[in-house]
């Protein structure tokens, strides 16, 4: 049961403009583009938004906790740079869950990105990556 895991996305969208909490402070996102100034996203290589999903699904996740809620929604923080890389990652919601910190290393291990463009120009853009993660 515990070991079949569905990410499922968040009714927000898969990327989308959010208030940000403590743990990922504003100050280390002034340079960085939001998604809705930027002509050209960032993409996940060999695929997109799928392709993306498929990545973080192939993470085991540690089992769930006795007596907590069996569905997470979930939302991580980071920017893709410039040259493709991710830097700044953060969880808004649920930052010390098990769940939480596994993703955010498993990301931070991701391919290369194809990087945000303002016309010719390529930019540094946040990116909000809403999850729902329930045990099947």
């Amino acid at each position: 049961m515990l070991d079949k895991m569905l990410l499922l996305l968040a009714l927000s969208g898969l990327c989308s403009r959010t208030n940000l909490a403590a743990q990922c402070p504003e100050a280390e996102y002034a340079d960085a583009k939001e998604m809705w100034q930027v002509q050209t996203q960032p993409e996940f290589p060999d695929g997109g938004d799928a392709a993306l999903f498929q990545f973080v699904a192939r993470l085991p996740l540690p089992g769930l906790e006795v007596g907590i809620e069996p569905v997470y929604d979930l939302k991580l923080q980071f920017v893709v740079e410039k040259d493709g890389s991710l830097s700044r990652l953060c969880a808004l919601k649920y930052p010390d869950h098990p769940w939480t910190l596994a993703l955010l290393e498993h990301l931070a291990l991701s391919p290369t990105w194809k990087p945000g463009r303002i016309g010719e120009e390529v930019v540094p853009v946040r990116y909000v990556f809403p999850l729902r993660l329930r045990a099947e």
